[in-house]
């Protein structure tokens, strides 16, 4: 009777531990690693404009067509690092008169803009993609700057002075956008002059950013921990599989009762402790998926 009992725990349990199996891989189903707008890393599916998280598309990037501004009219040489923050002084008006708060200047995304302005005059093109395959995302990294979420704004004319430029960006919704962005808290700005065509033409370039540190934590070691259990998991499933299969070839032989029920011992003690190793994972899981949420509610918000 007692022999009855345990053999339908067993498979009452072994069971269990499918069903409850397949909860753990849809949990980890949704692990990813981080969002970027431009993304901080690799999407793993989904199209080239997006990247699925947790079953919401994000932007891969906020980039509104580059701005061309030319008239018959030659712009003043001035002093590129004024010109520079009179750009972020008229950017942070529009923004204050609207309730909004102001751009904090970061060195790291002046940077980037630098490289990109540079880039731009040097390998002679003006778009969001250099003919490279560098993004502003690329660029960011180059400088250091970690980020939840990056965007850009060009433009290139004889703009005649800052305000001018600040004003032609905002007449184009794309770069308005950007400019007005509550997503974004930081702003860096790269202005240079080359001459084209006999003139003085402006390349300007902003990057703007929401760093990772304003969007919560997400523990990549977390993650990793979570991977190696799952695998010790599979090889405990192993063992539990072929500690049955033995229990089952002793079960035919009425002489050997007392190993077998050893062996059946043994295999309880097995499923006990791979449950408890799953209910850790799922711990794990949920702990780690929570971070996740916030960073994707955090740039989406």
């Amino acid at each position: 009777m007692q022999l009855l009992k345990n053999i339908f725990i067993i498979v009452f349990v072994l069971a269990s531990i499918w069903v409850v199996k397949d909860d753990v891989v849809k949990f980890l189903s949704n692990i990813v690693s981080n969002t970027k707008t431009e993304n901080s890393n690799p999407p793993v599916s989904g199209d080239e404009n997006t990247i699925p998280i947790l079953g919401v598309n994000i932007p891969k990037n906020i980039l509104p067509g580059p701005l061309l501004h030319i008239e018959k009219k030659d712009i003043p040489i001035v002093q590129l690092n004024v010109y520079q923050d009179e750009v972020v002084k008229f950017v942070n008006i529009e923004r204050t008169t609207r309730g909004l708060i102001p751009y904090t200047v970061n060195i790291k995304l002046n940077n980037s803009a630098k490289i990109k302005v540079e880039d731009m005059i040097k390998n002679n093109y003006f778009e969001h993609i250099s003919p490279s395959g560098k993004s502003v995302s690329d660029l960011v990294k180059l400088t250091g700057y970690q980020y939840a979420t990056v965007g850009e704004n060009l433009a290139k004319g004889n703009f005649a002075t800052s305000k001018e430029l600040v004003q032609a960006w905002m007449d184009s919704p794309g770069h308005r956008a950007n400019i007005l962005n509550t997503k974004f808290t930081e702003i860096g700005v790269s202005i240079e002059f080359t001459t084209e065509n006999g003139g003085n033409i402006l390349y300007a370039v902003q990057h703007f950013g929401l760093p990772r540190s304003a969007c919560g934590f997400v523990d990549e070691n977390l993650k990793k921990e979570i991977e190696t259990m799952q695998q010790n998991l599979a090889d405990m499933e192993a063992s539990i599989v072929e500690q049955k299969s033995i229990i089952d070839n002793y079960g035919k032989n009425k002489l050997e009762t007392k190993n077998y029920n050893e062996l059946v011992d043994k295999y309880n003690n097995s499923i006990k402790i791979y449950n408890s190793i799953l209910g850790e994972i799922k711990v794990k899981v949920v702990a780690y998926n929570a971070q996740v949420k916030n960073l994707n509610d955090c740039i989406n918000n």
